[in-house]
This record gives C-alpha cells, structure tokens and sequence, in this order.
C-alpha cells in the first residue's frame, strides 16, 4: 500500500522539510508518514506504521481531532481544518492541520490524508496547505 500511497501524493508534500503529512486509514490508523512528519513525532513511536494518529495530538485536542477524521470519512469532498497545540514533547506551540479523505488509484476512499504545518511564526502558510488540499481532492 505504501507505493500506492506515494504514487497518488505529490513530491511537493512527500519530501516537503515544512509539511507534516500522514495517511491514516478508515480505522485512524497511520499507513504512512512523510519524514518531516516522523521527525516532528518521533518521540511517540520509531514506527508510525499501524499506530492511531492520535498519539501525536496534544491530550485536550483528542476528540476534536477522532471527529475530524470520522468527518472526513463520512463527507469525502469535506476538508476539516484544526488548530491544535502540540505536546511539549513535540516542540510546544500551535499546528495547524488539514484532514481529507484519501482516495486510492480506483477512486475508493481508504483513508485520511491529513497535512500539517507549525503556526509559530509561520501563519501565511495555512494558504499554501489549504490549496494543496484541494490540489490532492481533484485528482
């Protein structure tokens, strides 16, 4: 699954050093992570593979964030937008994410894609990743 992963994905966001990218599926659990995305989280797992996604988020955004995805998957061309306060163990600060639902090379949704980027210092971005999102739903 993880070659299928990437052949839908553009570089831009698998080798992106700024953007947190993962892909869970229908369960919530993570099918793939981009590196920045490991790097960021690394102190939770050495291996996302399997793992709820979950397990990155600060405690108190846990259900925003079990929705998010569960909306995603309920609503395919819905995009759901958090932000979120990352755990210390993370760095501290805020994150903003983008969840979606993903759709593998025959169209069916298997998964969420969700895309991350830190808010410290770094607001203009939340553009860039909300376009990519809509980038990523017409394919």
């Amino acid at each position: 699954m993880m070659d299928e992963i990437t052949a839908l994905l553009p570089g831009l966001l698998l080798h992106s050093p700024t953007y947190f990218l993962a892909v869970s599926n229908q369960e919530g659990s993570c099918v793939f992570a981009n590196e920045t995305f490991k790097k960021r989280f690394s102190f939770s797992t050495g291996n996302f593979e399997g793992i709820t996604l979950q397990t990155a988020v600060h405690p108190d955004y846990f259900d925003q964030c079990t929705q998010a995805l569960t909306h995603c998957l309920a609503n395919p061309e819905a995009v759901e937008s958090l932000q979120m306060r990352k755990t210390d163990k993370a760095g501290g600060g805020w994150a903003h994410w983008n969840f979606s639902a993903f759709r593998n090379g025959s169209g069916n949704i298997v998964g969420v894609c969700c895309i991350g980027h830190d808010l410290d210092g770094n607001e203009n971005k939340y553009s860039l990743v909300f376009s990519l999102y809509y980038f990523l739903n017409e394919k």
